[in-house]
Formats: structure tokens, C-alpha cells, sequence
């Protein structure tokens, strides 16, 4: 009785949360159900009893609003994602999350959107039940992007070899500084007040700006910060 509720304790924070993501960055939140292969979308009003009161969509019916030259891509995508989460075994690593990039049509236009991907729920054989799916638009100017952790372990998968290996298109060791000027920059802090937090001139923390860019390949602090969240650097 106890693990019961503690379950529907559990599921109701997981649809809390992620209405919550979805008011705040994330555009669009669903919850998929391997088995049958329906999904539904989580308003952000409404994260109570959602998989009763919304009505499921076939969620092959979703995906095809990716564009069609990039269909075999996703299908590429999605089968390794099976295949990872076979080898993981998915029972035992809870933690794994995919990250993924594709165009899609929203709202009648074309955008590349990110999509995190990360199992939430079993079925009493310990079969792979839902899954939780978040998506916002993506930093990236390409598709793909296909990384995933487990195991505190980043992986990231090369479509040319078709084959995982280590992450190294980024550097994710950022300096105690680097890391403490993007959550201050998160809370809207300008150089000047971040140096005064770092104690540290203004051309210091710049300097941490252009070190942070360079390690995760990006431009500008949006971007960082989008990054930053991405590889749960903070």
C-alpha cells in the first residue's frame, strides 16, 4: 500500500515538473507510452491526472511532423536509442537521458528543435513503459547532436561511422570561476556585477566568457547558458 503511494507520489512530481519546464523553457512536454505507442502533450495548466484527462495521439502521428529529409535520421535516432538502452540495461540505469536535434514543423513552420529524452517509468516485468520527452528550440544550426549520459559518462554518436564514442566535440571541465560566472549570468548578473560577486575585474570574467565559448563551441552567453543546461553543468 505504502509503495503505491509512493508511486502516484512519484508520478505526480514528474507531471508537476515537467508542466513546470514547460511554462519556463521547454517547448513542448510530452509523456509516451512505448507499449502502445501513444503519447500526450502536458499543458502547462493541467499537470494533474494528465494521462486521463488529455487524450493520447498515436505518437508515430507527433514524429511525423519532422521534416522528410530528415525522417532517416530520426529513425537512426530513435533505433539506437533502443539499442543504448538495451545494452544499459534501462532497469538498472534510470538516470540515461538522450539529446537529440531535429527539424520539425510547428505551428506551420520549420524549426530545429533539441529534444531530451529520458525513461520515467516500467511495467511489472521491468519492461521500459513511458517515457519523458522535452523539447525547445535548439542552439545548434545543424540536426543531429546526438549525445546521451549514464552513469555520469557522456557519449555522443558519430552518423558517418554510425557508432558512439567519447563526448569530445566539447570540453565540459569549466574552472570553479567559469561555472560560477554562467549561474550568475543565469540570474541575470551583468560583467560588472559579476565581477564584483567573482572578485575579479571585468576583463577577467570576460576573459572567463571567451574561455567557457571556446570550450563548448558556442557564440555568445544565450547560447552558453542553453549549452550549460544541456550538459547539467549546474
Amino acid at each position: 500500500m505504502e509503495t503505491k503511494k509512493e508511486e502516484e507520489l512519484v508520478r505526480h512530481a514528474t507531471l508537476a515538473t515537467a508542466a513546470a519546464f514547460s511554462r519556463l523553457i521547454y517547448q513542448q512536454v510530452y509523456i509516451s507510452d512505448i507499449q502502445t505507442q501513444r503519447t500526450w502533450e502536458i499543458p502547462n495548466w493541467q499537470p494533474d491526472n494528465v494521462l486521463k484527462s488529455i487524450a493520447p495521439q498515436d505518437y508515430k502521428k507527433v514524429m511525423d511532423t519532422v521534416v522528410d529529409r530528415e525522417r532517416d535520421l530520426y529513425r537512426e535516432i530513435v533505433s539506437q536509442c533502443f539499442a543504448v538502452g538495451n545494452e544499459l540495461d534501462l532497469r538498472k540505469n534510470h538516470t540515461v537521458a538522450f539529446s537529440f536535434s531535429l527539424h520539425s514543423i510547428v505551428d506551420g513552420e520549420e524549426q530545429l528543435l533539441t529534444h531530451f529524452v529520458t525513461p520515467i517509468s516500467y511495467d511489472d516485468n521491468g519492461v521500459l513503459h513511458y517515457v519523458l520527452s522535452l523539447r525547445q528550440p535548439a542552439i545548434y544550426r545543424e540536426p543531429g547532436n546526438f549525445i546521451y549520459i549514464a552513469n555520469g559518462k557522456w557519449m555522443e554518436y558519430d552518423f558517418e561511422s554510425h557508432s558512439w564514442h567519447p563526448l569530445s566535440s566539447v570540453n565540459l571541465d569549466l574552472t570553479r570561476n567559469e561555472r560560477r560566472m554562467l549561474i550568475l549570468s543565469a540570474r541575470g548578473y551583468t560583467l560588472e556585477d559579476i565581477a564584483q560577486a567573482l572578485e575579479r575585474s571585468v576583463d577577467t570574467v570576460k576573459l572567463y566568457r571567451r574561455r567557457v565559448f571556446e570550450k563548448l563551441r558556442v557564440t555568445n552567453i544565450t547560447e552558453a547558458l542553453y549549452a550549460a543546461m544541456r550538459y547539467q553543468l549546474f
